[in-house]
């Protein structure tokens, strides 16, 4: 009779044993890896989402590779509940696990790269958002547990390394006020980012990059989010923000209207907060405000200029010190207006700054400007209780007033 399988195993001598015993472990390891793990994996999410959001949820693939420690989901979509259009998606996300996780007790990831996010925010006009059903309701006992005072143990360690979202985009729709707004070429990037000891000295340098309504919207700093002294540098950089466009967003009953003006802002901000429970936050750089039109509620002039330039030389809000180094001021005019009541409508009146600062609980800062530039300022007086109309105003094409040193403490 022939030997079986099992006996021409039993001859085989311990060195072939042993190498037959790890080939046979080696196969079973790339098939569960590359294939078993990554079917399973895709089946059981889907099905765990679709319980849980009640929309339908898909997932194209599921890569694995268990020699690399990589995996990737692609072009995931969640929808709507009318299963048509898109609440939620994604064309990859990608992550690559170091094995050094074993041995530092830590989820330490290489990489974590997100490409291709989309997501549609709708606020509908019964003012509830297309996903509020996702969210908990109040008094079910789904809220988190309140904060206690207990003194907080050793933070969660982690190390996340090369952290990016590419190539995303959001768009909020507001049924209520008739708006859309886009946020495209949305990409982000975190270096780095630990909460583990060898890693607190290496500083997370993060960027963002957008366009938001058409408006270039640039972020890039350095933080350091568990050193000591949290040190934050940042560098904020929007052009061409269109006011006009916000207009609906302010209150109905404000007696002013922008009805153009263009914003741009220039700042870098310092943050650091020390183990004694000191802080220190500081902002400079330049705030420009151009080609500005604005009106009262009915469409009557109030003020208008071509440039306001604010050059901040340092804002420290915790110490309540503001220093300006220029402000420059081009081509306003501001308009007074008699209305047939009697009543006088001027510039400040419509802005009504004291409402905005009377409930702010706040020192009163101690304001140094350098230099203040006037340039073309025109004065205009509107009488309507006179009809015909008449304008008397003063203006001077070369006027330039120029302060070398104010001071307000």
């Amino acid at each position: 009779m022939g030997l079986t399988i099992m006996d021409r195993l039993k001859g085989l001598p311990r060195w072939q044993k042993h190498s037959l015993a790890a080939g046979f472990v080696l196969v079973c390891y790339t098939l569960v890896g590359f294939l078993i793990l990554p079917a399973i994996v895709r089946l059981v999410a889907v099905s765990q989402l679709r319980q849980h959001l009640q929309r339908e949820v898909t997932i194209a693939a599921v890569r694995m590779n268990p020699y690399t420690l990589t995996a990737s989901v692609q072009d995931m979509v969640v929808f709507e509940p009318d299963g048509e259009n898109r609440l939620a998606a994604f064309r990859e996300l990608f992550v690559d696990l170091q094995s050094l996780s074993l041995f530092k007790w830590a989820p330490i990831l290489k990489e974590v790269r997100l490409d291709g996010l989309y997501a549609s925010i709708i606020l509908q006009e019964d003012q509830r958002w297309n996903f509020s059903d996702l969210l908990p309701e109040p008094g079910t006992g789904d809220e988190p547990p309140p904060a206690t005072d207990a003194p907080a143990g050793e933070p969660f360690r982690f190390s996340l390394n090369n952290i990016q979202l590419t190539q995303s985009e959001i768009h909020f729709q507001d049924d209520i006020r008739g708006k859309t707004h886009h946020i495209t070429d949305i990409d982000i990037a975190l270096p780095f980012l630990s909460s583990l000891p060898a890693q607190t000295d290496i500083f997370v340098e993060p960027h963002f990059t957008a366009t938001i309504n058409g408006t270039p919207f640039n972020l890039e700093g350095q933080t350091k989010p568990f050193d000591g002294s949290r040190k934050t540098e940042l560098r904020l950089d929007l052009r061409g923000i269109d006011l006009a466009a916000y207009m609906p967003y302010v209150p109905p009953d404000a007696d002013f209207r922008i009805q153009s003006g263009l914003l741009d802002i220039n700042l870098s901000l310092l943050y650091e907060s020390f183990q004694d429970g000191t802080q220190a936050f500081q902002t400079a750089g330049t705030i420009a405000l151009q080609t500005l039109d604005l009106t009262d509620a009915a469409s009557r002039p109030l003020l208008s200029l071509d440039q306001l330039k604010i050059e901040i030389g340092a804002l420290e809000p915790l110490e309540g010190i503001v220093t300006i180094s220029e402000i420059l001021l081009q081509e306003p005019t501001f308009t007074i207006t008699r209305l047939p009541t009697d009543r006088v409508v001027r510039s400040s009146e419509a802005l009504a700054l004291r409402d905005v600062f009377r409930n702010i609980n706040l020192p009163p800062p101690v304001l140094k400007i350098a230099q203040v530039s006037l340039e073309g300022v025109r004065l205009q007086m509107r009488d309507l209780k006179s009809p015909p109309e008449t304008v008397a105003d003063g203006k001077n094409d070369h006027t330039m007033i120029q302060i070398p040193r104010f001071t307000v403490g």
